[in-house]
């Protein structure tokens, strides 16, 4: 087999992998209904927040429709201030995860969120 179609065929691939990764990852819509701020053992900095209905989390999501961010990283501090700012303004949203629970370890971490025009 050429060359060329090998390195074809490994990009193919490894493009399949990252789509069907994101196409699994959790979503939600609705407006923001609780926040809370977790600080204990070793973690700080964790955000939780509850929204509609959180569809297509991973198995690793068992707590209803939350989701996690941590303010640590730059991802999360730009996702607790538009989550501030929807909050503040009565504004739906629309969540994508990370298919992870690596900020809170029964929550789906959000890698996305968008403020829903009104």
């Amino acid at each position: 087999m050429p060359s060329f179609i090998k390195r074809t065929v490994v990009a193919v691939a490894v493009l399949a992998c990252a789509v069907s990764q994101a196409a699994f990852a959790g979503e939600a819509q609705g407006k923001i209904l609780s926040t809370a701020v977790i600080s204990n053992a070793g973690f700080e900095g964790i955000v939780i927040f509850t929204t509609g209905v959180h569809t297509n989390k991973p198995s690793c999501s068992t707590s209803a429709n939350d989701w996690a961010i941590d303010t640590k990283t730059p991802t999360g501090k730009s996702i607790y201030a538009m989550l501030i700012t929807a909050l503040t303004q009565n504004r739906s949203v629309t969540i994508v995860g990370n298919n992870k629970c690596d900020a809170w370890y029964d929550r789906e971490t959000a890698s996305g969120f968008f403020i829903d025009a009104q």
